[in-house]
């Protein structure tokens, strides 16, 4: 991989440090708080919606074995998704992809963007109805998606899959018997990811909106919904000029020159275990959230020695740039842009960042990136 620092015009520069040095300018800031600790385990809950008696969830099928032949309810996981998760190609690069997908209807809610950055949530609604994407997934790949979306509340809810559904690779229709008899009437119990967000609704990016729309059309969701996707008003996409840069962004410091270190991959994995650690392009970043709603965000992102541009080309994507695997899959557009979505985020939550030195070689081109790690 080349590295690309960005568009700025500061020049690379630094000398090595020892392992020791290092852990001498690497700091969190007063007042910040880290901790080792995972985020907590999620909570799997029923919830109800408004109007709808408690009986009508009960009478919900029970899932059927993946490929139809067997009646145990472990042997495939319906997740109904609402966002970014309706995208077979956002299931794809976070290597979650479903056996198949279904349009759905989940009467008592409605789609609400209110979730620090307009990402999307479920938001109780008496008389409401919103549709999404039922995926029918298998034991090992749900797990993986509930270690890449830690932090949310799991929520049991009975949706209703209407239409042919699409099987995995999308040029299919769904194979027979994945869905248990009577689903499209009586419903089927899924999973959905949700966060109880007293916020009231943002404004989604042009590029989130976008891919829930196309995966939405993918699975042959209703034109009535559609139409109220595209409504949605969102906040346009930045042209490349105008992408945030770390060289020129009034949220990153830079550690003075006699400071600023040179190190190994393996020594800022080392550092990254006790520090707040990131690296973008060939840049070491630490980051300091405090305590404040964007702790989750860089613990997910921008810490634990984490490479921004892999993390943001899987978990969140922009689809008009290639996916990566490995790291040599990694662009130049690619490191851009994902400095410029975590400098955003950076925006939105009021954290910051200081530069504390850059790598002396990149992470080998055939290593592969597991999001869920």
């Amino acid at each position: 991989m080349t590295f690309c620092p960005g568009s700025g015009t500061r020049a690379a520069r630094g000398h090595q440090h020892s392992l020791a040095h290092v852990r001498a300018h690497v700091h969190c800031r007063s007042g910040a708080r880290w901790s080792a600790r995972r985020p907590p385990a999620h909570t799997t809950r029923t919830m109800h919606a408004p109007g709808h008696h408690r009986a009508c969830a009960t009478q919900a099928v029970p899932a059927r074995g993946l490929f139809g032949n067997s009646t145990g309810s472990d042997d495939v996981i319906f997740y109904f998704a609402i966002g970014s998760m309706c995208n077979r190609e956002g299931m794809r690069r976070r290597g979650v992809e479903s056996r198949a997908g279904w349009a759905a209807r989940l009467p008592g809610f409605r789609l609400a963007f209110d979730l620090r950055g307009g990402f999307g949530n479920i938001r109780p609604a008496w008389g409401g109805e919103m549709h999404g994407v039922l995926h029918a997934m298998d034991a090992e790949r749900w797990e993986k998606l509930r270690q890449i979306e830690a932090g949310y509340d799991v929520e049991d809810l009975t949706v209703y899959p209407y239409g042919e559904g699409v099987a995995a690779g999308g040029n299919d229709v769904a194979p027979q018997g994945v869905l248990p008899q009577g689903a499209r009437m009586y419903g089927v119990k899924a999973k959905v990811f949700h966060i109880k967000a007293p916020m009231p609704d943002q404004k989604p990016s042009e590029r989130y909106r976008r891919i829930i729309l196309e995966g939405c059309q993918q699975h042959g969701v209703v034109s009535t919904w559609i139409d109220h996707l595209r409504s949605v008003e969102c906040q346009p996409a930045r042209p490349r000029e105008q992408w945030r840069t770390l060289e020129t962004h009034p949220s990153v410091d830079w550690l003075p020159e006699d400071d600023f270190g040179i190190f190994t991959p393996e020594q800022m994995d080392a550092m990254a275990r006790v520090r707040p650690l990131c690296t973008i392009g060939e840049y070491v970043v630490q980051v300091d959230a405090g305590w404040n709603p964007i702790k989750y965000f860089a613990a997910s992102y921008l810490i634990g020695g984490k490479d921004v541009p892999m993390v943001c080309t899987q978990a969140v994507f922009e689809p008009s740039l290639g996916p990566v695997k490995r790291y040599g899959d990694l662009t130049p557009d690619h490191i851009a842009w994902a400095t410029d979505f975590a400098l955003a985020a950076l925006e939105d939550f009021g954290g910051t960042m200081t530069v504390v030195g850059r790598l002396s070689r990149p992470r080998p081109s055939d290593k592969v990136f597991d999001l869920s790690l």
